[in-house]
């Protein structure tokens, strides 16, 4: 069974839902309930990672990055006595 639900204002007595693809062609139940205000659809929460988008764009080449990660991997080298 798939589910699509969406809230909605009535103007004039009426509702238009435009619903997904995978419901074209096919018979469907709609049920209309009068939402209450603790009901009403709240944002989406932002994701654990999404503070982070965007942090890495420094502006750099790629060239320019690897030299960077070569610099850093050469300092960990260390001469064995």
């Amino acid at each position: 069974m798939q589910a699509y639900r969406t809230h909605s204002v009535v103007h004039n007595g009426q509702v238009v839902v435009q619903l997904p693809e995978g419901f074209e062609d096919s018979d469907v139940e709609i049920i209309v309930l009068k939402a209450s205000s603790s009901s009403q659809a709240k944002p989406r929460k932002k994701g654990k990672f999404d503070k982070y988008f965007g942090i890495l764009k420094t502006g750099l080449t790629v060239e320019e990055i690897d030299a960077q990660l070569k610099t850093l991997r050469e300092e960990w080298e260390r001469p064995i006595s």
